[in-house]
């Protein structure tokens, strides 16, 4: 229980009352995926098989959020002055509201963000190359060091 004062009256105000919208709340590293992928217990676990060997650890230097197929974000949603990287499996450029950025597995820095386009995790799965090709791509995504 937390108390406030105001020069007229006094609050006490329980902590049960303060709901915080995750999207507000700070990750260095943000996962876009498509919600329908979750679902599937093979891409899940693939999934987290990636982020485990990225040393990401959810809920403490990162967050998984998901789109419906086709649904936008406004990155700006992601208020933050410090660097964030993002990495967008199936999610297209025009989803988080950007044009031009089509090229897969290529590291943007575009304001804050350092955005990695990827396949869908279904992709991933059974093809070894594109899994290569995704470990090579993370590996330079996760180690960009922020530009003064």
């Amino acid at each position: 229980m937390e108390k406030y004062q105001s020069k007229y009256t006094t609050y006490s105000i329980s902590e049960e009352n303060f709901v915080i919208d995750e999207k507000y709340i700070h990750f260095q590293n943000i996962i876009l995926c498509i919600d329908s992928e979750l679902e599937n217990s093979p891409f899940s676990q693939f999934l987290n098989q990636i982020l485990s060997a990225s040393n990401l650890k959810i809920n403490i230097d990162s967050a998984i959020f998901q789109l419906t197929q086709g649904q936008e974000v406004n990155l700006t949603e992601l208020k933050s002055t410090e660097i964030i990287n993002i990495l967008a499996f199936g999610i297209k450029p025009y989803q988080l509201k950007l044009n031009g950025f089509e090229e897969l597995h290529k590291v943007y820095k575009v304001l804050n963000y350092n955005i990695l386009f990827a396949l869908p995790i279904k992709e991933y799965i059974e093809n070894k190359t594109n899994k290569s090709v995704l470990w090579s791509a993370i590996q330079v995504w996760k180690n960009i060091v922020p530009s003064s």
